[in-house]
């Protein structure tokens, strides 16, 4: 939460990383339903599939997932992998854990090139949309670091977490934090979980995106699943009238850039006139509650 990127380096990474599970499963029936079904319940077209694509694969598992797709998970080679496939046979994404000799000349070239002292941890191959990309973890002098690049090596996003702050796997989160969640935000799914510890508070970060909704939700939770903070990215139709009608006295011929909604009923808005960028923190009755940035 404390990295920025530009707008495309963002969309591109929501490509890619948009319906998978980071590392681990999603629990059943956290945010999405899903359901188990056996192979015999998979349609004709998804068989057919499977057996001309990976014939000498074994099918440990697969999930009906909100009526949308498939998630299948395959053994080949004493290798794990997992497919999310439309029920006509459409694939959505692959994704697979590789070694390093896997990896497209170019991106290793980059890896080494880049990061030439640090150690591999896992390496994930992820193919979306007619495209691959590696994610890669990384430890770097008592850092963790987390990239994500094309295949022709060039780093699409990173990430790097200090001992007090790093990732975790969702199956981490405390359970009274997960339930908050479950019953808090339905419909959404996680993406990414940080750890922090400071001070000896413990607190988990973590990254909800919904296919319902455009944009992500960042919340903040103490370990006992009390939620300290909440930011959402809102359309601008969507701010209270109280603060349209501010904003359009106030700031008539401004561009609004981005506009989050913190907690409950106070949203921060980030406002460009020709002179100057401002943010402010406002109330959902129009009235500033913190001083102009």
């Amino acid at each position: 939460m404390k990295m920025s990127y530009t707008y495309w380096i963002l969309a591109v990474w929501f490509v890619f990383t948009f319906n998978l599970t980071f590392a681990s499963e999603v629990e059943e029936g956290l945010f999405y339903k899903k359901k188990d079904v056996s192979f015999e319940e998979l349609p004709q077209d998804i068989k057919e599939y499977l057996a001309k694509k990976y014939p000498d694969a074994v099918v440990e598992k697969q999930k009906l997932v909100e009526s949308l797709f498939y998630e299948i998970k395959l053994i080949k080679q004493q290798k794990k992998f997992e497919i999310k496939v439309a029920p006509n046979a459409q694939v959505l994404n692959i994704c697979e854990n590789i070694f390093i000799d896997q990896v497209s000349p170019l991106a290793l070239e980059s890896l080494h090139k880049t990061y030439p002292r640090a150690i591999l941890r896992e390496i994930e191959k992820i193919f979306s949309h007619g495209e691959t990309v590696y994610e890669v973890d990384l430890s770097l002098a008592n850092k963790e670091l987390e990239l994500c690049l094309d295949n022709n090596g060039v780093i699409l996003a990173s990430f790097m977490f200090d001992e007090k702050e790093k990732r975790i796997l969702v199956n981490e989160l405390p359970l009274k934090v997960k339930n908050s969640i479950a019953k808090s935000f339905v419909k959404y799914e996680i993406k990414k979980v940080e750890f922090e510890s400071q001070e000896g508070k413990k607190t988990y970060e973590v990254v909800l995106v919904s296919p319902e909704k455009a944009g992500k939700m960042d919340v903040k939770y103490t370990g006992n699943g009390d939620l300290l903070e909440k930011e959402e990215i809102l359309p601008l139709e969507k701010l209270p009238q109280a603060i349209q009608i501010f904003l359009q006295e106030k700031y008539p011929n401004a561009k609004i850039k981005k506009q989050e909604m913190v907690q409950e009923f106070t949203y921060e808005i980030i406002i460009k006139s020709e002179r100057e960028t401002l943010e402010i923190r406002i109330d959902a009755g129009g009235n500033i509650v913190s001083p102009i940035k």
